[in-house]
């Protein structure tokens, strides 16, 4: 884990001139503790994004002497009053690849550590009209395989779209599911019955390059694991 020594000069002096706008520009007096706290962190997270190093709650916890959740909280303050780009597809693809597959629920379970990748891919599920589970870990991002395809089939977009549903549909039509045409409403009621060698086939029906193909590629391997 890298300390704040690690700064450039030049990182430290824009901070400072930053903090100094920030304070002497008709905020004096008014900017308070927090806002500093927010701020100060936000040069933190670009310094380790800039540097493209990996960063989770508790190194932050134990480099800044607070509680996880306290970094959790400054990580959505954060974002809300200097927003970075989040390639939160990305951020999943990697997620996954680490995620736990539950046969018995037919479930991804991925553990999540950014609040705001999280919040960015719970708003694109729910958008899209799919569904996830909520849990009281609040880093766990429980999704039914039915939804993940549907998930794939948004991300992937609607270039080859038709001809993706049309594999996915080739596969259920294998364990006898469907002879009609599929659409996506119908799709996810079908493959909610499937088993996972059903789902294994209908991940490998997204094309290479993609960051869908990505992600099915990770999801594949995690629910072929015993």
């Amino acid at each position: 884990m890298e300390y704040i020594n690690d700064f450039s000069n030049e990182e430290k002096i824009n901070a400072f001139d930053d903090l100094v706008q920030k304070y002497y520009d008709k905020n004096f007096g008014t900017f308070s503790k927090t806002d500093i706290d927010t701020f100060m962190f936000s040069k933190l997270v670009q310094h380790y994004f800039n540097n493209k190093n990996k960063y989770d709650d508790y190194d932050l916890s134990i480099m800044l002497g607070i509680s996880q959740q306290r970094i959790r909280n400054l990580r959505v303050a954060q974002q809300l009053r200097y927003p970075q780009k989040l390639e939160w597809e990305e951020s999943l693809a990697l997620c996954v690849e680490n995620a736990h597959f539950d046969r018995d629920t037919m479930t991804f379970k991925i553990t999540i550590q950014d609040p705001n990748i999280m919040n960015e891919i719970k708003h694109f599920i729910e958008n899209k009209g799919g569904y996830i589970e909520v849990h009281l870990n609040n880093k766990l991002l429980q999704i039914k395989s039915q939804y993940f395809v549907l998930l794939l089939l948004e991300l992937n977009g609607k270039d080859n779209e038709s001809e993706i549903i049309e594999k996915i549909r080739k596969q259920l039509k294998k364990d006898e599911q469907t002879d009609s045409e599929l659409t996506k409403e119908s799709m996810s009621t079908l493959i909610a019955g499937e088993g996972i060698q059903v789902i294994a086939s209908i991940l490998e029906c997204f094309p290479g390059g993609s960051i869908a193909s990505k992600i099915a590629l990770a999801a594949g391997n995690i629910i072929l694991k015993k």
